[in-house]
């Protein structure tokens, strides 16, 4: 059985699994083969994780220790002759593979949904052979060269900023733990190695957020409104709550801004007062 491995820490969210499966009985012992050189490196990243006992890993995973990984004879394929070995198992297997091992036409990996052209060179986005994508940094949306502040300075209440010193001192003791693995990408908010976070896992701690204190399930951005209805009906300016959600014209923030029924009727109030003397 092939498993796609075609993202960074799918590998580790699919073998966490199957070591709860095999454990509660679900399913058999049978050899695990990982065909990935992004899965490898992002194993090993989460391996050195847990053996430093990363404060930003979850309390199961610490439970567990340098086993939280492995759910039993798990083989690592790491060379071109290791990953076509798992064409032909000797035995009934699970493979997680989306990479060099992968001969299907096109390019096509188990999970990719439309294959490459003829004479493609850029590749199908789930494809091992692409090249280039990935996270990258960009100028603040709407923000001209030469024109605005490219770079957004926000005004913190002072509670949140104890907060984030304890943060960063945690993410340097996880900075010297993995050593040469961190990549100093400036983030305040990263993985245990420096690099971005991952979409899913953020997402992930956004639910456990909202149900946590109650709120029914919403988008991050859906934060955003709230942020900007909550700030006008507290009477701020308009002009200091699109520099808190840093638009660069004030046309953004007034759409994102759902004006509420007590602030039509403050207007008004205000209004007739100024007409009555």
């Amino acid at each position: 059985m092939i498993i796609p491995a075609f993202a960074v820490d799918r590998t580790e969210v699919i073998l966490r699994t199957l070591r709860e499966l095999r454990a509660s009985g679900d399913i058999p012992a049978a050899p695990v083969l990982i065909d990935s050189p992004m899965a490898l490196a992002a194993l090993s990243i989460y391996q050195k994780a847990i053996a430093a006992r990363s404060a930003e890993l979850r309390a199961e995973i610490l439970a567990d220790g340098p086993q939280a990984l492995d759910p039993g004879l798990l083989t690592e394929l790491r060379t071109v002759a290791e990953s076509m070995t798992a064409n032909h198992p000797a035995q009934p297997s699970l493979i997680v593979s989306c990479g060099p091992g992968c001969s299907k036409r096109g390019h096509t990996c188990p999970a990719v949904k439309q294959p490459c052209p003829k004479g493609c060179t850029s590749h199908a986005r789930e494809c091992p052979q692409r090249t280039g994508g990935g996270w990258y940094f960009a100028r603040r949306k709407g923000v001209k060269p030469g024109q605005g502040h490219a770079k957004l300075i926000l005004a913190l209440p002072k509670p949140f900023i104890k907060q984030l010193r304890e943060h960063r001192k945690r993410q340097n003791a996880e900075r010297l733990a993995v050593g040469s693995a961190w990549t100093d990408r400036d983030l305040v908010f990263c993985s245990p190695t420096g690099a971005p976070l991952d979409p899913h896992d953020d997402w992930d701690d956004w639910r456990d957020l909202l149900s946590a204190a109650g709120v029914r399930e919403a988008r991050v951005h859906d934060a955003r409104h709230t942020a900007a209805t909550l700030l006008l009906a507290q009477g701020t300016d308009i002009r200091v709550v699109q520099q808190v959600l840093g638009h660069s014209q004030l046309s953004q923030t007034q759409r994102y801004a759902h004006v509420t029924a007590e602030l039509v009727k403050g207007a008004a109030d205000r209004m007739g007062k100024a007409l009555s003397g």
